[in-house]
């Protein structure tokens, strides 16, 4: 790497000022404000209690924690990888067992609509509605890992502390404002260096060994740029015939950046999720195989689909009563 480095200090530098422009025109004034709203809104959360009613269907599909429900819902509201950072801030406060977070980070973290409407539907697919169409199936996959990875758990009865805070309210905001500016750093660098690695692969030739593949150039380059970084590469499927089923897949893995976003903030609290990459690997091909169906106008097939995942958990759910583990089936 660093040989190719040497080699090509001219792409490197471009790449990088790529980089700074992505998180300046987009990433920082997306995801800043929001990190420090959802951070400050997590502290503010312990003095309430949500519904018995909520919590105890939560639960029972699920497995884990009501509280987790922020994560889950602020995940799909804000975008990649607010949802880890919510579960990482729910864990440092003791509002979650460790057990919860390390579950629940494997479906909470999700793309919230912004991305889907501003990018994927007005650039890429030039269609608003097919933007809409696709969060939807991205919320709908996310649903399925949730249900995929639902099991009894004692540990989900564990209660947020609702014991109210009593100092000021400009010192909250004001951590939240500090932490968020570590993450935001964590982030951008995770940004700057997958963009000069992306770069590197495409002078060193490695993109070219995909024309091996059953896929056309544009889609298999698009494919290997989006799982390494996913803006570049939902950008390459523009004019795509498949660009909906590829960006569904890609939409649903994120990107091996953003997974280094996210490990960067559950590592620092002594989190280690485990089948964190398998869950979003599978969601992946469950978006996939949910929008393929609506690109060739046959939505049926899409409710054939989630009936099909859905008998499948249930019969995970009888497995693991016999052996106490579905990880090594679920993929």
């Amino acid at each position: 790497m660093i040989l190719a480095l040497l080699l090509y200090s001219g792409e490197t530098a471009e790449a990088m000022l790529r980089g700074l422009r992505l998180c300046g025109s987009n990433v920082i004034p997306a995801l800043f404000p929001i990190m420090v709203g959802t951070r400050l809104l997590t502290a503010l959360l312990r003095t309430l209690t949500l519904p018995k009613g909520f919590t105890r269907i939560w639960q029972r599909c699920f497995g884990v924690s009501s509280n987790c429900a922020y994560g889950f819902i602020l995940s799909l509201l804000g975008s990649y990888p607010v949802g880890a950072a919510v579960i990482t801030q729910l864990y440092e406060s003791k509002a979650i067992s460790k057990e919860d977070a390390e579950r629940s980070l494997c479906f909470c973290n999700n793309s919230g609509p912004g991305f889907f409407l501003g990018v994927v539907g007005a650039i890429v697919l030039e269609d608003m509605s097919a933007g809409i169409l696709l969060y939807v199936i991205h919320v709908i996959s996310a649903l399925l890992i949730a249900v995929f990875h639902g099991r009894k758990n004692e540990a989900a009865q564990m209660a947020m502390n609702t014991k109210a805070y009593d100092g000021p309210v400009w010192s909250l905001l004001l951590q939240a404002i500090q932490e968020s500016c570590y993450a935001m750093l964590q982030i951008c660098g995770m940004i700057l260096f997958f963009s000069v690695l992306g770069s590197l692969a495409e002078k060193i030739g490695l993109f070219s060994l995909f024309r091996l593949l059953p896929v056309p150039m544009v889609e298999s380059e698009a494919l290997l740029r989006g799982m390494l970084e996913l803006t570049g590469g939902i950008f390459l499927l523009k004019g795509s015939s498949a660009a909906m089923v590829f960006a569904a897949f890609l939409m649903g893995w994120g990107g091996l950046c953003v997974h280094f976003q996210a490990a960067a903030l559950w590592r620092r609290a002594g989190l280690a999720p485990k089948g964190y990459y398998r869950s979003k690997l599978l969601q992946a091909f469950l978006s996939a195989g949910l929008a393929w169906p609506v690109l060739e106008n046959k939505p049926v097939y899409s409710i054939i689909f989630i009936g099909t995942i859905l008998v499948l958990r249930i019969i995970l759910g009888k497995i693991r009563n016999h052996t106490g583990n579905t990880d090594r089936y679920a993929l």
